[in-house]
């Protein structure tokens, strides 16, 4: 009896010694000497800017150490969750560098705040960032998911008649909105609808995004408000009338701002390499990826990425604001 007795102490002795896990992000990677050894945290406002980059984006840095390891401080993140996106940049690149697509893609998507606690690694035979393998906090196994199954979609659009290609883009909406209408982390569910390309469908099944936003009524984040804004009905009188005063009060505001802009743009050009200036000038043209692809006889992924660095270097955040001039 007494030999139990101080059997179940020492137990409750060792327990009681044992560390907690701190929070933050841990990280082991392998990368070859193409990339830099350094990690970059970024915030994402809303799902609109997902695929938006630029270095008034990241965060927070790390270092990769001479044994892969890396370690993000979370301690500033709020308390409630976020979205954020963990990339990593090619040697000579700008670190706000965003690759889309294909094995050559250097983000992650992650959803955290200050108190979880994230573990990080490379999979066996994975190919960079995109195939992190992130475990510590549940949510994001759903967002890996996803992920892997939009990659899975993405593949599908370069193979196969064009028959194919809606049948199998429509099982994936599908698929995302029942993930949304079933899954209990608020920011999954959006992310899931995101991915579905809702835009597209939200008039032919309007009762379901009614639901969705019925159930998330409480939620008061930025990312449902950007999201919400896209059902609104029109606006009564007095928001219009705040929105014509606002408006004309931006006006001033927004020549100045863009006389200014364009001489920034302007003279940032100029360090554009030669490609990069040819795509520049097709995005003035409002051409698509696929456009400039088959108009330089290049892959879209390699399209994709000469944007991003064209945005970085030009510090804008979307095309749009090419084609505006």
């Amino acid at each position: 009896m007494v030999g139990l007795l101080l059997g179940l102490l020492l137990t409750c002795f060792v327990q009681a010694k044992e560390p907690a896990k701190k929070p933050g992000i841990f990280g082991h990677v392998a990368l070859d000497t193409a990339w830099s050894p350094v990690v970059y945290l970024s915030l994402i406002p809303n799902f609109e800017e997902r695929f938006t980059m630029a270095s008034g984006y990241i965060v927070e840095k790390a270092n990769i150490d001479a044994q892969g390891n890396f370690q993000f401080n979370t301690k500033f993140l709020p308390e409630q969750d976020a979205f954020y996106r963990i990339h990593i940049s090619k040697k000579g690149d700008p670190p706000s560098t965003l690759i889309i697509g294909g094995k050559q893609e250097n983000f992650q998507f992650i959803t955290t705040n200050k108190n979880e606690r994230i573990e990080i690694s490379s999979r066996e035979n994975g190919s960079m960032v995109r195939d992190f393998e992130i475990s510590g906090y549940t949510p994001n196994n759903f967002i890996s998911t996803i992920k892997q199954w939009s990659d899975v979609v993405d593949s599908a659009n370069f193979a196969g008649t064009q028959i194919k290609k809606e049948l199998i883009e429509n099982a994936f909406n599908e698929k995302m909105r029942l993930l949304a209408d079933t899954n209990s982390n608020a920011l999954v569910s959006l992310f899931a609808l995101y991915q579905s390309n809702f835009e597209k469908n939200k008039t032919v099944n309007e009762s379901y995004y009614e639901a969705f936003l019925e159930k998330w009524k409480a939620e008061d984040s930025e990312y449902f408000n950007v999201f919400r804004a896209q059902f609104s009905s029109q606006p009564g009188d007095r928001y219009f009338v705040w929105l014509i005063g606002a408006a004309c009060f931006l006006l001033g505001f927004g020549i100045a701002f863009l006389i200014t802009r364009k001489k920034e743009v302007a003279s940032n050009i100029a360090e554009l390499s030669v490609q990069e200036r040819k795509i520049y000038k097709l995005l003035e043209e409002g051409l698509s990826n696929k456009e400039i692809s088959e108009a330089h006889n290049i892959g879209v992924n390699t399209v994709k990425s000469h944007v991003s660095s064209i945005l970085s270097k030009l510090k804008l955040k979307s095309r749009k604001e090419i084609m505006r001039g």
